[in-house]
């Protein structure tokens, strides 16, 4: 990380807040990220564990996290040559709710919602080796392949 120095008039003319740009509300949308980062104990905690799955409620910075993570930010270096893969779609937890119990009624909420998490995370590592340099080359990856024809990938069509 690094150090940065402050060049703030003490005291701070007030007058002068309303002139500061602090950057986009989304931070995933923030040009302005890599220049204001801030190491909580949360992104310490974080980088210490080397933590693989994030998760946290809206507006926690996730996005902004792995923004930084997948530009290859000096910020997060260790992670630099990592395969780094996002969930960025909302979830809808009343329609999942409703959809579950449709389709599933004699399996409790919470395996129903752990079993779809289990299969998004799987279907999201999968689309992203699917992008990978010579993809499929083996086996494994014309599995991968299949995999994601199967689940709705329209765009993932290989020809063998």
């Amino acid at each position: 990380m690094r150090k940065v120095r402050c060049s703030l008039k003490d005291p701070f003319p007030t007058e002068l807040l309303a002139t500061l740009d602090l950057g986009n509300m989304d931070g995933h949308r923030d040009s302005l990220i890599e220049r204001g980062f801030i190491a909580t104990r949360s992104i310490k905690s974080f980088l210490n564990d080397k933590h693989s799955i994030i998760i946290g409620a809206f507006g926690t910075g996730k996005s902004a996290i792995f923004n930084l993570m997948r530009n290859r930010s000096e910020i997060l270096e260790i992670y630099k040559n990592d395969l780094i893969v996002t969930i960025d779609e909302q979830i809808q937890f009343d329609q999942l709710k409703e959809d579950s119990k449709k389709y599933f009624p004699n399996l409790s909420q919470k395996l129903t919602f752990q079993l779809l998490w289990k299969f998004q995370i799987c279907r999201r590592i999968s689309e992203e080796i699917s992008s990978l340099e010579n993809f499929p080359n083996s086996d494994s990856e014309r599995y991968l392949s299949e995999f994601l024809s199967r689940t709705g990938e329209e765009e993932v069509i290989y020809q063998y």
